[in-house]
């Protein structure tokens, strides 16, 4: 219960004379477990108490029950508990309960009941509720087949609950970054699945109407029965509920990663490279090394020390790129903040390069890396300058590609030569 066993705090003495005296708290194969009492071991007559809490959530099956008239009726006789004893009453029924019961402050659904939450139950129990699930029917196949397709795991000493579905996916929603809660780049399907679980207030509601509504299927009614074999299509629907949930679920968790690759591109299309990052970065990182020195422009210099830094990861070290020219992490970006970040990364990517070309023409022996400089002047004074990187890996791509190319021109050298200056013009152009 995480009580100091050398020290002797007021909580305790609450713990040893309640809690352990009425045998709740027990240990089971070596750990400790809120567990009621058999008959025989109520040593503080304290089963009655239960009882009563669980015939009146019973009694309202799937209708809310305000803790405060809970606690009024405790108070009464025949029970007559005493105030400050009601509080750890719920919380240990609450606890014992915690898979089958749905606690709701301000009529919002409580993903989890903390102990702050009980210290707010005490001075405002009115503004509490809570609701016990029952299923049947066509719930049961329901909540079995989705335990299944999202392969959640469950204690094999119990049976399925309703919550044992909407925790995991109300939490996996509340973990999702606040890009994922914001972009609009998501499927339909997916994108009416994240409002529904952000948006969520009653578990059953939301698990048998919301979602599959949201997924293109039916509301299922709760006291649906499924046993017929003209009940097969309706077994069908289940099925491809789950999956779609799933498949939604799935792209909702990848919309981050997604927006990454994504800046990766943009990363290997701004540079004109063609392989991997990997080997971007480091081809970036020997070219600012050798040109750093001489910018002096605070945002290009900005830029250069964030694209040699290799102390990063891939995700990280884009990451990075993007907070430098969005001003924020792009796990908390919109939509539009993708397109400014691939907007100034082009025009960034591009001053650099003209720096590079500048300091390539004059420190070309300083490169170690195998590179080419191209320069391309019209008439009427418009140039371009490119320098391309090459690693080993692509230099018999680039040997056959130069073979190639040599044929062609050597037909004609005089107009082959000016064909290629006008492709190559058009080409770095774009």
């Amino acid at each position: 219960m995480g009580i100091d066993i050398d020290r002797n705090p007021p909580e305790k003495s609450i713990y040893l004379s309640f809690l352990r005296k009425a045998n709740l708290h027990i240990e089971n194969n070596g750990k400790y477990m809120l567990k009621l009492p058999e008959v025989e071991q109520d040593m503080c007559n304290i089963l009655p108490t239960f009882y009563r809490i669980h015939e009146t959530l019973s009694d309202k099956k799937d209708i809310r029950c305000k803790m405060s008239d809970i606690i009024t009726d405790l108070e009464k006789p025949p029970y007559g508990v005493k105030k400050g004893v009601v509080p750890i009453l719920l919380a240990v029924y609450v606890k014992i309960h915690e898979q089958s019961l749905s606690c709701y402050e301000n009529s919002a659904f409580m993903i989890k009941v903390t102990g702050i939450d009980f210290q707010r139950i005490i001075k405002a129990p009115e503004t509490f509720e809570i609701q016990l699930s029952h299923l049947s029917g066509i719930c049961e196949v329901i909540i079995t087949t989705l335990i299944d397709e999202l392969k959640i795991k469950l204690p094999q000493d119990r049976k399925p609950n309703i919550l044992d579905i909407v925790k995991p996916l109300c939490e996996f929603a509340a973990q999702l970054t606040a890009y994922s809660h914001r972009t609009m780049n998501l499927s339909e399907t997916a994108f009416t699945v994240r409002n529904v679980l952000m948006t969520a207030k009653e578990p059953a509601a939301m698990l048998f109407q919301d979602l599959p509504v949201a997924c293109g299927f039916q509301a299922f009614t709760v006291n649906e029965t499924i046993s017929t074999d003209s009940d097969s299509i309706r077994k069908e629907d289940i099925k491809s509920f789950s999956l779609k949930l799933k498949e939604s679920v799935e792209e909702l968790n990848d919309s981050y990663v997604n927006l990454i690759d994504r800046m990766e591109r943009s990363l290997l299309k701004a540079f004109s490279h063609s392989g991997d990052v990997i080997i971007l970065r480091s081809l970036l990182s020997n070219v600012t090394g050798c040109i750093i020195d001489s910018i002096s422009e605070p945002r290009l210099k900005g830029f250069c020390k964030r694209l040699s830094d290799m102390n990063l990861d891939d995700k990280m070290w884009l990451e990075s790129l993007g907070n430098f020219i969005c001003s924020k992490p792009p796990s908390r970006w919109v939509d539009s903040d993708e397109d400014i970040f691939t907007l100034e990364l082009s025009i960034l990517a591009r001053r650099f390069r003209n720096v590079e070309s500048i300091f390539y023409s004059e420190n070309a022996k300083r490169y170690a890396v195998n590179s080419e400089r191209i320069s391309i002047t019209k008439p009427d004074g418009n140039e371009i300058n490119h320098i391309y990187r090459i690693n080993d890996v692509d230099e018999d791509v680039v040997n056959k590609l130069e073979f190639e190319i040599g044929k062609l021109i050597n037909r004609d050298k005089k107009h082959g030569i000016t064909a290629i200056s006008r492709t190559l013009w058009k080409m770095l152009s774009e």
